[in-house]
């Protein structure tokens, strides 16, 4: 690093006085903080500034910093390690001189806790330590809301740890393929701490796949309600349902005696899943009437008046709004007062850029009341992109839009989401960065072109209104829920009364649910028929409802009879393969493509969320689709800064294709293929075991292995996979599941870096063979959505271009 630069002081304000700095300082805390969830959003608001630095000139720079912040989170949210480092810390406290006798202020403690400084390695100096800063007092400006804020630039702070959980709340998949219903999955707090809203990532995940309708998923500890339907008219009855040769020097050096902790045999696992289904919904509430809100508004109003009235900063509003929350979820509060609490709570949130409460809050909300959620949802991210100041701010608000776009997207609610786009073009220009600027224009230019596109289903849908048997608008309504939105229950019954005899067979032997499989094998080839007429933009969910019918007459056939059957579906994988797009809540996405190779020894995230791989040793080739990475199992690999996303997701994915030219030892070898693993039963990997066996192996204080029943061949292409939800696990090969298992909650978080074909603490652990298409999930992708990833990379096409 140039000794004219120095990413301490000019990235986060650490003097070379300062440095190496201490964990507390270098995530921006009082010395020995305890407050955990200060510990996290610090170690968040460090994280997501220096990212924006992270495809710079400096990116070795920036991912050596970022790889310093994770391992100061990691210590500092475990108890033992903190205690421990805590101790060390405050024996290495000595002064300069000795304090006068009425002085008590503190010294600040040579820090020889730490990695190697990226500054000048002159020995640390030791100062007299200034008290923690008291914040100024803010400018006073006139109220715009009796639940206003004071202007403060703790609003980045907020806005930076909170956005990802409210993006988890609200996000869902975007592109011209359409979304489905929002599921969640509890999340387990860890022990000792306070449930809350994790901050994973942009997009979020489902538990099943439609065709090409992608299902958004939240991270949210409960489910968010069904999308709203009240502009629909009731569906009709229906009759009878080397570039590369010379890397840089690695980003984190792993010293070679780091004794690797090996995984040890799990526990045989349950036989059953049947322990881990989900309790019903409970039931709730219609909104109360105006007059009880108003009632129980003014009695809020009073109790709170003090709170209510004044000015404040961002960090008064979350815990204003997280008062109102408690209040609010206690037994016995009666609805109207719950209800205006809860509105109140998210209103001072929003207001006060505290993103991660109004997500609570919203969440409440919709546990509790049958509400217009996307408009709610609508009117926060709206008021929250008004109190940005900062450009990463607004960069971050950019993200927040985007995802409630997909949710008005996927509610047909198209007004909205063009008013949203707008906002988020306003936000794009403010953040000052052209990448961000041209995916919002894009996105907005999407977004007007699928509203016009909508105008005939909202015309017929209104015809239908006084004209249920029109058959012209049943097949526009039928085609719209089907073919774009792949929702097949609601759009069936419009198609069954369309005046096209081929849409109306195949739809009326659809609504029948054969159960013979002749039956249904013919319902499977009337949607393929349809297919083959279709326009290309609307294919793929006609195949993808032949194919589900065909593999249901499969199952019941043996033989010969089964060969016509396995070869249609073969011929369906094809022609998805070249239609489909890559499921949501990719967060990184390695193709390994020329485009991706902007520098000499790196490689470039083709999702846009900023990750760099440093290459190391391993050789440009040919892979399954485009280009790949060829290892030697020995001493090359890419590893990726470890951040939140990737060290310890609550629920995640991994995908990639692999092509191995021998096993190691077959007996007992490790062949890692991806793997954020560290010891001490925390992280991830995903590798090969046993010359072949697929294995996905998760740290939760202790290992859980889920193991494939087949093996993969060698000198062969093969697509593995993985997921994980908190329930359940699951391995995949060539787009099939091969291996289930009971899943812990949560999985213990590692600081060490992501590594393809390495593990993640020694050498020689990695693949002799090809890698291509390595993506991660921030969300479990459900089979249908695995088996699509496996046909794009059949069909030799990138995940994403």
């Amino acid at each position: 690093m140039s000794d004219k630069f120095d990413p301490y002081h000019k990235w986060l304000g650490i003097a070379p006085t300062e440095q190496p700095p201490n964990y507390y300082r270098l995530l921006g805390l009082n010395l020995f903080e305890s407050d955990l969830d200060v510990i996290e959003n610090g170690s968040d608001r460090q994280m997501a500034h220096l990212r924006s630095f992270q495809t710079g000139p400096r990116m070795r720079e920036c991912q050596q910093l970022l790889n310093e912040v994770a391992a100061a989170r990691v210590t500092l949210l475990d108890g033992q390690k903190k205690l421990a480092y805590d101790q060390t810390l405050r024996a290495s406290m000595v002064p300069i001189e000795a304090p006068p006798p009425v002085a008590s202020v503190p010294l600040t403690p040579a820090d020889t806790l730490l990695p190697t400084s990226l500054a000048a390695t002159a020995p640390p100096k030791l100062v007299q330590a200034r008290r923690p800063a008291t914040a100024t007092s803010p400018v006073v400006v006139p109220k715009k809301s009796k639940y206003g804020r004071k202007q403060s630039l703790g609003v980045g702070t907020l806005l930076i740890v909170g956005v990802l959980g409210l993006v988890a709340l609200l996000a869902c998949g975007y592109g011209l393929r359409l979304m489905l219903r929002p599921r969640s999955r509890p999340v387990e707090p860890a022990a000792g701490r306070p449930a809350k809203v994790s901050p994973p990532a942009k997009i979020a995940p489902a538990n099943t796949f439609d065709a090409t309708a992608v299902t958004p998923h939240s991270l949210s500890t409960e489910d968010l309600p069904s999308r709203n339907t009240a502009s629909v008219p009731t569906p009709p009855a229906s009759d009878p349902g080397n570039v590369l040769a010379a890397p840089p020097p690695a980003v984190m050096p792993v010293a070679e005696a780091t004794p690797v902790v090996e995984p040890p045999e799990p526990p045989t696992p349950p036989s059953s899943l049947g322990d881990l289904v989900n309790a019903p919904a409970t039931a709730k509430l219609a909104v109360p009437g105006k007059a009880d809100l108003v009632a129980a508004r003014t009695q809020i109003e009073r109790l709170f008046a003090n709170d209510l009235s004044k000015e404040r900063s961002p960090q008064e509003s979350a815990t204003l709004s997280e008062q109102l929350l408690d209040q609010a979820v206690q037994s016995g509060t009666q609805p109207a007062m719950r209800y205006a609490m809860l509105e109140i709570a998210v209103d001072v949130a929003a207001r006060g850029g505290a993103v991660a409460s109004a997500s609570n809050a919203i969440q409440a909300l919709g546990r509790t009341f049958t509400v217009d959620l996307v408009q709610i949802k609508a009117d926060a991210a709206q008021q929250i992109a008004r109190v940005a100041k900062e450009p990463w701010e607004h960069k971050a608000v950019v993200e927040l839009l985007e995802s409630v776009i997909d949710e008005c997207l996927f509610a047909d609610r198209y007004d909205l989401a063009t008013s949203l786009a707008d906002a988020a073009n306003d936000a794009s220009r403010k953040s000052k960065e052209s990448t961000v600027i041209g995916r919002a224009v894009a996105r907005s230019r999407d977004v007007k072109s699928l509203n016009a596109k909508y105008e005939p289903v909202r015309t017929a849908l209104n015809v239908l209104t006084n004209s249920p048997d029109d058959a012209a608008a049943n097949e526009t309504v039928g085609r719209h829920l089907c073919l774009v939105k792949g929702r097949w229950d609601e759009g069936l019954p419009y198609l069954a009364r369309s005046s096209v005899s081929d849409w109306r067979d195949a739809a009326s032997g659809d609504l029948r649910k054969p159960t013979t499989p002749d039956t249904q094998a013919t319902v499977g080839n009337d949607w393929l028929k349809v297919a083959l007429q279709l326009e290309t933009q609307f294919q793929l969910q006609a195949y993808l409802r032949a194919e589900h019918w065909l593999r249901l007459a499969i199952a019941q056939q043996s033989g010969i009879k089964r060969l016509p059957l396995e070869q249609q579906i073969k011929d369906i994988g094809k022609g998805v393969g070249k239609l489909a797009e890559c499921p949501t809540g990719a967060v990184m996405v390695m193709t390994f493509e020329p485009t991706t190779l902007k520098r000499q020894g790196y490689v470039l995230d083709a999702s846009h969320h900023g990750y760099v791989g440093v290459v190391k040793g391993a050789i440009l080739t040919d892979g399954i689709a485009g280009k790949a990475l060829a290892f030697d199992g020995k001493n090359s690999y890419v590893e990726v800064a470890s951040t939140p996303w990737l060290a310890a997701p609550s629920a995640f994915s991994l995908s990639t294709w692999v092509n191995v030219v021998s096993w190691k030892d077959p007996r007992d070898a490790h062949d890692y293929v991806l793997s954020n693993e560290a010891g001490g039963a925390r992280g991830y990997v995903l590798r090969y075991r046993n010359g072949g066996t697929v294995d996905l192996t998760v740290g939760a204080r202790d290992w859980h292995e889920t193991l494939s029943t087949t093996k993969a061949s060698l000198e062969q292409w093969h697509h593995i996979g993985a997921t994980f939800d908190g329930s359940v696990s699951r391995v995949f090969l060539d787009g099939e599941v091969v291996g289930e298992t009971p899943a812990p909650t949560k999985i213990t978080p590692s600081n060490q870096p992501f590594r393809i074909s390495q593990h993640s603490l020694s050498r020689d652990r990695g693949i002799r063979g090809r890698i291509d298409e390595v993506a991660v999930f921030n969300r479990a992708l459900s089979p249908d959505e695995v088996r699509t990833v496996y046909r794009i990379g059949q069909a030799g096409r990138p995940l994403m271009e």
